[in-house]
């Protein structure tokens, strides 16, 4: 089973997916809520998986994270780009 995805970019686009068509790009965080219900609808255990560029403000990513709530999204996962130690070492 493919995971839906809800993506964030740096110039405030959201793009999201069902994880079985192409991305698509929506105007905003209550359209969030209205895919991912028709999504739910269908599949009522579907995963979300969130990505978010590193420059997007946390209350953007908040409202996604609510709207995938209101939305009855029962497991909602956050990528991230973690730094290692290593890498911190070698940008400073």
């Amino acid at each position: 089973m493919a995971s839906g995805d809800v993506v964030l970019d740096k110039a405030g686009r959201i793009k999201v997916s069902d994880g079985e068509e192409l991305s698509v790009q929506i105007p905003g965080p209550e359209e969030t809520f209205s895919f991912a219900a028709g999504v739910v609808a269908a599949d009522p255990l579907k995963e979300f998986v969130l990505k978010a560029d590193d420059e997007v403000a946390y209350r953007e990513v908040d409202a996604v994270i609510d709207a995938l709530k209101r939305a009855k999204v029962r497991t909602i996962y956050l990528l991230s780009n973690q730094k290692t130690v290593q890498d911190i070492a070698e940008e400073g």
